[in-house]
């Protein structure tokens, strides 16, 4: 039942979000921002991770830091 009850909240939560941003565009370009620079984190841990995962076995150095 709680997790129902929070599913519920979250596109109510995106919705007054989305509705901020359009209201004011300053705001909007903040949380933008914000929201791609976690992202670009995220991919480049990622990335890090399936690189060092396919590095050779026998390397002194992790493939990820190979560029």
């Amino acid at each position: 039942m709680l997790a129902h009850a929070h599913r519920m909240d979250v596109p109510a939560g995106a919705v007054a979000v989305r509705k901020l941003c359009e209201e004011n565009p300053p705001v909007g370009r903040c949380i933008s921002t914000a929201v791609a620079a976690v992202i670009a984190r995220r991919l480049g841990s990622a990335r890090t991770r399936i690189l060092d995962l396919f590095a050779p076995h026998h390397s002194d150095m992790p493939l990820a830091y190979a560029r």
